[in-house]
C-alpha cells in the first residue's frame, strides 16, 4: 500500500498535471470558459511545463519515480 504522503506532494501532483488526460481536461475546461479557444494540447502542456511548474518539480528525482 502506498503511503498517502508519498502521493500528496508537489512532485507527484506536478507529474499528474503533465499527463495527457490531465492536459485534455484542462483544455476542455478552458473551452467551457472560452468556446472559441483554439489551443492545441501541446501548447497547454508546454505552458504547464515551462511556466506553471517549478524547475524543482520538473527535474525532481521523486517526479521520475511515479
Amino acid at each position: 500500500m502506498i503511503c498517502i504522503f508519498k502521493i500528496l506532494n508537489k512532485y507527484f501532483i506536478g507529474q499528474l498535471l503533465l499527463q495527457k488526460p490531465a492536459v485534455e481536461l484542462i483544455k476542455r475546461q478552458l473551452k467551457k470558459i472560452h468556446p472559441n479557444l483554439n489551443a492545441e494540447i501541446a501548447d497547454i502542456y508546454h505552458i504547464i511545463h515551462d511556466q506553471v511548474l517549478s524547475p524543482e518539480v520538473i527535474e525532481s528525482i521523486d517526479a521520475k519515480d511515479i
